[in-house]
């Protein structure tokens, strides 16, 4: 086991969040990181406001593992490269995955700074990260109810208005046409974000909850 793997699980936590774009200002400079350079099997983000590393932290006396940054299908990764650092999180240790991402609105009910939190999503990409892994995976609970409500609960108790909505899985990196826009409100989508349905079916492949905003 290679010694970066080793510090993750060393961190004792259960909860990992993937930050998305403009959120790496939610972790401080001081906290104890670990760089994805120091994992092999892993990309390197190479787009803005990804910093590339696992930050060790601690939320009111829990441990959780804060992933700063991701890479995307449109910057030419497969998808199982796309969600390699989900599986590491598993290997970690982790059982409750937090994903969060910024996306535009094809609900014409939210307003920009809202807050959606998904509870399904419908993979338009094309691919998967389970492409050569022979099993069969039912996704028709990819979203865990439990972890939804005590999210609401939260954001209730907070002040905070969420939304719930399901995520189109686009690949960009080109913005949707008109006709596009009208086929994914058909479909029932709510936010198109340029991200691979794939953290969804990998965090149901790893031994974890799920909880996605």
């Amino acid at each position: 086991m290679g010694d970066a793997l080793q510090r993750l699980r060393d961190w004792n936590a259960e909860i990992a969040i993937v930050l998305g774009s403009g959120l790496n200002a939610v972790v401080q400079d001081s906290v104890e990181s670990i760089a994805y350079s120091e994992f092999s099997e892993l990309p390197k983000p190479r787009i803005a406001g990804h910093a590339g590393k696992f930050s060790l932290c601690e939320i009111s006396g829990t441990r959780v593992i804060f992933a700063q940054g991701r890479v995307h299908l449109y910057e030419g990764y497969p998808a199982g490269e796309v969600t390699a650092n989900v599986r590491k999180l598993a290997h970690a240790g982790i059982k409750k995955l937090v994903v969060t991402n910024a996306a535009g609105s094809l609900n014409k009910k939210f307003r920009p700074g809202d807050w959606m939190m998904i509870n399904d999503h419908l993979n338009l990409t094309g691919t998967s990260p389970l492409i050569g892994c022979p099993k069969f995976l039912d996704l028709g609970n990819a979203y865990s109810p439990r972890l939804q409500k005590h999210f609401g609960d939260a954001a209730h108790k907070v002040g905070v208005f969420l939304h719930q909505g399901v995520y189109a899985a686009v690949i960009g990196p080109q913005y949707e046409t008109a006709a596009e826009v009208r086929m994914l409100q058909n479909l029932g989508a709510d936010v198109p974000p340029f991200l691979p349905a794939g953290p969804g079916t990998t965090g149901s492949e790893a031994p974890t909850d799920r909880r996605f905003s």
